[in-house]
């Protein structure tokens, strides 16, 4: 390396050092695509934007409510009434059949209302059972990349007693409060061996340049 000239002198070499030390992450970022999930996070989206849709029509369909409930003279269609109103207020959840009243235009609304939540009940469910497969999934996965010889030996020196006990855990076992705890340290671990190098060599690749 060389320094620009000045208008006193000629240029002068400037030697920086002979060498230099490489460090990379020891496992390629890419490994961390096995915990991707797409369409998990997809189907999520559309649920929150489900939640705020409902919402953010609550205020109008409870001050209709309000306003209709005195106008309704049988006494068993006002109580089905006054019970939409309360469900409408509580959450999200869906409140059953159609109160029948003679206003047409509030009759859209809760069918518009009883339709959007019977759908997002719907996708709840299908979340739910998405992310109970996804994350068996995953968890098969952490087991097969962090049983791997050299994880394993890295994180030996990192964490003695969780390499231990990860040593011997089956790949398939119920996910009870000791066994999430250590499948979410050694996915640290892995994050960390994955994402950047760090002062713990073991889980950083180097070379020396020059």
């Amino acid at each position: 390396m060389t320094a620009p000239a000045d208008d006193d002198g000629p240029e002068w070499p400037v030697e920086v050092a002979p060498t230099a030390l490489l460090r990379a992450a020891a496992w390629p970022v890419e490994t961390l695509d096995t915990f991707a999930a797409p369409g998990l996070t997809v189907r999520a989206a559309g649920i929150v934007s489900r939640v705020a849709a409902l919402a953010a029509r609550r205020p109008t369909l409870l001050a209709r409510l309000h306003a209709a409930v005195p106008h309704v003279a049988d006494p068993a269609a006002r109580h089905r009434l006054l019970a939409v109103r309360r469900a409408v207020g509580r959450g999200d959840a869906p409140w059953g059949a159609l109160p029948v009243i003679g206003d047409p235009e509030l009759t859209g609304l809760l069918a518009a209302d009883a339709a959007d939540r019977t759908e997002l009940a719907r996708s709840r469910a299908a979340f739910e059972a998405e992310y109970a497969a996804e994350l068996a999934r995953q968890r098969h996965a952490l087991w097969r990349l962090t049983h791997e010889p050299r994880f394993a030996r890295a994180l030996v020196l990192a964490h003695r007693e969780v390499a231990r006990h990860w040593a011997g855990a089956p790949e398939s076992a119920p996910a009870d409060k000791r066994r999430r705890r250590t499948e979410d340290t050694v996915l640290r671990y892995l994050l960390r061996a994955a994402g950047r190098p760090t002062p713990a060599g073991a889980w950083a690749g180097w070379h020396r340049c020059g």
